[in-house]
């Protein structure tokens, strides 16, 4: 698995997140409590980028339509079937590196 540096980790204070476009793949960034999670940055029902929704604990609600997701697994929070992708996320002296291979 090969993971990129993608910005320092204290560049997303917690409850924030970052939108970042790494091989080609578009990731949505959250800091919760002072970790890192990755997703994809497209709600699968119309492809709003998830960044720019409202972030509450674990919960990102998409800014088009108000679907909520927990950024630590992806679910969809109410139908836990319907999932955005996720990234496995690495903090190497205080960088953050994402690994978007499948």
């Amino acid at each position: 698995m090969t993971y990129q540096d993608v910005c320092a980790q204290g560049h997303i204070a917690p409850g924030h997140s970052l939108a970042v476009r790494i091989s080609g793949q578009d990731v949505a960034l959250f800091n919760v409590n002072g970790a890192i999670h990755a997703i994809e940055n497209a709600c699968p029902h119309m492809g709003s980028a998830l960044s720019g929704g409202c972030i509450s604990g674990r919960t990102v609600a998409c800014p088009a339509h108000g679907l909520r997701f927990d950024v630590t697994t992806g679910a969809h929070v109410s139908s836990p079937a319907l999932t955005v992708p996720t990234f496995p996320v690495r903090i190497v002296d205080g960088r953050v590196l994402v690994s978007v291979a499948g």
